[in-house]
């Protein structure tokens, strides 16, 4: 947790029970004399985060039942590390702050403001259950100055209704986007670069347009807010997301390298066994040497660079490897070549995934019923690709060849590169 974050120390439960009666009814004393909360009953939940807001932050907050409930410690985890960011900065005066999707909570936009009395915030909402909460939190500690609501239906942007009502300047946004691509995922759990995302401890029974917002997920959502910060540039000092999932912010990365933004920096969140991450990108202020007190991780690979010796003449495997890459319908770029020493070295470009599950693929594609067509018509909207490098070239040794390959850049999994020098090692034998 960030050091400044007051719940490194978990609550004490004890005197929230003395202090809180809406609390102690939720909790029960086991044999050891222990208080215990269940965590996976929303309602528990609920009772405590409002508890500790009202306790910690002198915030009277009303949390609807079937929305989304707020960690603390993850919000706060994110807030103290913007305040880390605009100190870095040197922005101490005129602060306007942007809380895109604030939820029936508002607890971004409520929690900065508690904490710097002398800024101001917009919050951006679209849903409409969710607008009549968060308005009537921020009455209900008379922030109605300092925090403006602002109505997102309508609009197909996201900061579009927000620069309508107030065309200045803003020093930063904050996000959580909603984590699931779908409703179905909302369910079943979202992959990752480990397999599925292990569903929150809490009960979780927050609305859609809180989880399920825009097809592809955070990371669709957050390169939505990337390609209008590219329109509004210095409009807002600090742009910055969460992500709920390490596979999406190397993704996003890689966006941003596509479009030569090196001016960023990340950070990665951690409460408990809950792991967050968070990235920050700016047009015109320098976010390149920021020290993290949150995290010393950094999250940019280095190219691992996977190699292996075939047992073969060169022109005989370079033909066959040229071949099984043209069956994968992997586009090949010539970058250099030495026909002498037997080098040459190619760019690969995979627009889709060909090389992994082949059984089950062909099987699918002898069936063509309406279900095969299906999965084939979604793979190819997905616009994904990976772009890697690949060396071949004669060894020292007598009828051997060497192969290099290493992942550049794009949006699939690093996995594959992997996946792909695999499957050439498998049909070379």
């Amino acid at each position: 947790m960030h050091p400044r974050n007051i719940y490194k120390n978990p609550p004490d439960f004890n005197k929230l029970r003395i202090e809180y009666p809406e609390f102690a009814a939720k909790v029960h004393i086991d044999v050891d004399g222990k208080i215990k909360l269940n965590f996976n009953d929303q309602e528990s939940v609920r009772v405590l985060t409002q508890c500790c807001l009202m306790k910690d932050f002198d915030l009277k907050v009303e949390l609807p039942i079937d929305k989304l409930i707020p960690t603390l410690p993850l919000r706060l985890n994110y807030i103290l590390w913007i305040e880390d960011l605009l100190n870095h900065c040197s922005i101490k005066e005129n602060v306007f702050g942007i809380d895109i999707g604030t939820g029936a909570s508002c607890i971004y936009s409520l929690l900065l403001i508690k904490m710097h009395t002398q800024w101001k915030m917009f919050a951006l909402e679209i849903d409409k259950e969710n607008l009549k909460y968060a308005n009537k939190n921020i009455n209900y500690n008379q922030f109605d100055e300092k925090i403006v609501l602002i109505n997102q239906e309508g609009s197909n942007k996201i900061f579009e209704n927000l620069f309508k009502h107030d065309s200045n300047h803003k020093t930063f946004c904050v996000c959580n986007p909603p984590f699931f691509s779908s409703k179905n995922e909302l369910v079943l759990g979202s992959e990752n670069r480990t397999g599925k995302r292990k569903r929150p401890r809490s009960s979780y029974k927050e609305s859609s347009t809180e989880t399920v917002f825009t097809e592809g997920g955070e990371l669709e959502f957050v390169k939505k807010i990337f390609n209008e910060s590219l329109e509004l540039k210095e409009k807002v000092e600090i742009y910055s997301s969460m992500f709920g999932c390490k596979k999406n912010l190397l993704n996003f990365i890689t966006v941003l390298k596509h479009h030569d933004i090196k001016n960023f920096t990340t950070t990665e969140f951690v409460q408990g066994k809950t792991f967050r991450w968070a990235i920050a990108w700016s047009f015109n202020r320098n976010l390149l040497n920021f020290e993290d007190h949150t995290s010393k991780k950094k999250f940019e690979k280095k190219p691992n660079v996977l190699t292996h010796t075939i047992d073969d003449e060169f022109e005989t495997t370079h033909s066959k490897i040229l071949n099984l890459l043209s069956n994968l319908k992997i586009n090949l770029k010539l970058i250099n070549k030495n026909e002498k020493d037997k080098y040459f070295k190619y760019e690969l470009e995979a627009l889709e995934n060909t090389w992994t599950n082949q059984r089950r693929k062909r099987r699918a594609g002898n069936k063509l019923d309406e279900s095969s067509t299906f999965h084939e018509s979604a793979s190819a909207s997905q616009e994904e690709n990976i772009v890697m490098g690949f060396e071949i070239y004669k060894s020292n040794l007598k009828s051997s060849v060497n192969l290099k390959i290493f992942y550049l850049r794009g949006t699939m999994s690093r996995d594959c590169v992997n996946q792909i020098l695999q499957y050439i090692k498998n049909n070379l034998k």
